[in-house]
């Protein structure tokens, strides 16, 4: 499924996909990317492809527009401010 997106997306500033919860964090590789993605409004586009893929499988209509959004962060942020460590980052 994440992989299918990311394919779809065909986007090389994208590093990973991360899911933890209810936390979904797409991953640029640096801190200008997310400014500028943001600033393209991404996160929106994003988030509303991240939830068509949910609907597939969310028999109940749990998961809305008005109740689901993804967070857009960077790897260099990860790297530098959590160790590059999955655990210290979602804590």
């Amino acid at each position: 499924m994440i992989l299918e997106l990311k394919e779809k997306l065909h986007c090389n500033d994208l590093w990973e996909i991360s899911r933890c919860l209810a936390n979904v964090v797409f991953f640029l590789y640096e801190d200008k990317q997310v400014r500028q993605y943001k600033e393209r409004g991404f996160i929106d586009i994003w988030s509303e492809m991240y939830l068509d893929l949910l609907n597939r499988y969310d028999e109940f209509g749990f998961f809305t527009k008005e109740n689901f959004h993804i967070k857009l962060d960077s790897k260099e942020n990860f790297d530098n401010n959590f160790n590059s460590n999955w655990y210290y980052y979602y804590v």
